[in-house]
């Protein structure tokens, strides 16, 4: 990785660099086809600049800035590692090693970006998309037919280019992006903005979306942002704060309400024996994870090994489980053991970390996307899904890149 204090003049191919950012920027608001397209040219912003810097004489390697790239390289080192020994078919293996790769576009990202404005500007186009997304929601559920949105569900569910689950979690990102960093929006345009970004954006996630996760995550995002609203002193009482607006939203959304009730059901039906519920599947899931685990604690069964050890738990049924167990430190302990999951909780604590060396709104954003994404870990697999992990790995890196001093 090269330093950041060379200018950006030095470097012909910046203008390729930021067009293919813009393009990941607006791609992971739209389908995960575009996302591919995005990171191909993403590949060749690299190489182009490391011939750039070779050609100029500049191309070194630095001591990294941040502890989170660190772990990046720790993480999928183990994982490749872990090829020596793992139970996946061979078919498997490496598709399932590609998914966790996805956390190298962090420092993909970060590379290409040359300076704070930079980071700005990819982070602008991303919220632009984001809610191009949101109000291409509203107008499906208005009734409005949209030739591009994807038809496999209701139009009433306003579900856009991905799904109930991501579409939430993703324009809840979008609204951190834009509260917290809304001192860069110009003034004469900044209040119009943000009224708008939160009254659309907070209406479509709790009263046309129906995704229980995207439910819980803007709760918390709320519940963030008023925590740095408060004097120290009143900090506290933020605790209690996304419980008291979840009744209060219960109250008001019939969707929100019928949703939550849906886990309580599912739960009891499980207990009952019935696992063929949305939430009876993910407990089975966590349950057989738990299983796997024991058999093989320290090292784990090898990268990709999840779904075969879930079949091998079921007594060998004719079970077709997805890839993942729809939590994200079960699949790496499962994958890697414990080591791979001390590996992936210290992805988050060096992004939390790395955070403190940024300035305070930039601070702010990163460590509510962190905790997003660390909730949104407890339920699913937000870092080895596509789309999904690239949206949330964009935002880490460009805020990581907004540090306004020079590296």
């Amino acid at each position: 990785m090269t330093a950041k204090s060379h200018s950006v003049r030095e470097y012909p191919t910046h203008a390729f660099s930021m067009a293919a950012l813009y393009c990941l920027a607006v791609s992971v608001s739209m389908g995960v086809a575009l996302v591919s397209i995005s990171k191909l040219l993403i590949v060749l912003a690299i190489i182009a600049k490391l011939v750039c810097l070779w050609r100029a004489g500049t191309l070194r390697w630095v001591r990294s800035p941040y502890l989170t790239f660190t772990a990046i390289a720790l993480a999928m080192a183990w994982l490749t590692i872990s090829l020596l020994w793992t139970e996946a078919p061979e078919n498997e293996r490496m598709v399932n090693l590609g998914r966790h790769a996805r956390l190298f576009v962090l420092p993909a990202v970060y590379f290409l970006i040359e300076t704070r404005r930079d980071a700005l500007k990819v982070l602008a186009a991303l919220a632009f998309s984001q809610f191009f997304v949101v109000c291409c929601s509203w107008l499906l559920w208005l009734g409005v037919p949209l030739p591009f949105a994807q038809n496999i569900q209701e139009a009433s569910l306003g579900v856009v280019f991905t799904s109930t689950l991501e579409q939430p979690v993703m324009s809840t990102l979008m609204l951190v992006l834009v509260w917290f960093l809304r001192d860069e929006i110009p003034v004469l345009w900044r209040k119009r903005i943000l009224v708008t970004a939160l009254t659309f954006t907070i209406a479509n996630v709790f009263f046309v979306m129906t995704g229980r996760t995207g439910y819980l995550v803007m709760l918390l995002a709320i519940s963030l942002a008023i925590f740095w609203q408060l004097p120290k002193r009143l900090r506290p009482i933020v605790v209690l704060l996304p419980l008291i607006l979840a009744v209060g939203l219960g109250l008001l959304s019939t969707r929100f309400q019928s949703r939550m009730l849906e886990i309580k059901r599912d739960v009891l039906q499980y207990q009952a024996g019935n696992i063929d519920t949305s939430q009876g599947q993910r407990l089975d899931y966590w349950a057989k994870s738990l299983q796997a685990m024991q058999d093989k604690p320290l090292l784990g069964h090898g990268v990709g090994s999840w779904r075969i050890n879930y079949i091998k738990n079921n007594g060998g049924d004719k079970v077709n489980p997805p890839s993942n167990p729809h939590q994200q430190f079960l699949l790496w302990a499962v994958d890697g053991g414990l080591v791979g999951l001390a590996l992936m909780l210290g992805f988050f604590v060096a992004l939390y970390l790395d955070s403190l060396e940024l300035e305070t709104r930039a601070r702010q954003a990163l460590q509510v996307a962190l905790a997003i994404t660390f909730l949104m870990s407890m339920m699913n697999c937000p870092l080895f899904g596509a789309g999904m992990g690239e949206f949330i790995l964009l935002i880490f890196a460009a805020l990581l890149a907004a540090r306004p001093r020079p590296l």
